[in-house]
């Protein structure tokens, strides 16, 4: 498997991740990330798996677009 991972969060989530992923005759690596924040998207929220105060945000991009 081409993918790697790495595990960001403090409860061992996996928050990023560089997949191949087939395009036409080709591949291509992207990567996606989750970062989580408290309700008013400033910092993380105290307790990460409360979806009360966690907003989770997903962004997907190629790499030389980070």
């Amino acid at each position: 498997d081409a993918a790697v991972m790495d595990d960001h969060g403090t409860d061992g989530v996996r928050s990023f991740g560089m997949p191949d992923v087939p395009h036409g005759d080709e591949t291509v690596r992207i990567y996606w990330k989750i970062d989580l924040y408290d309700t008013d998207g400033l910092m993380g929220p105290e307790v990460e798996s409360d979806p009360e105060q966690t907003i989770r945000i997903l962004t997907v991009c190629l790499p030389d677009e980070y």
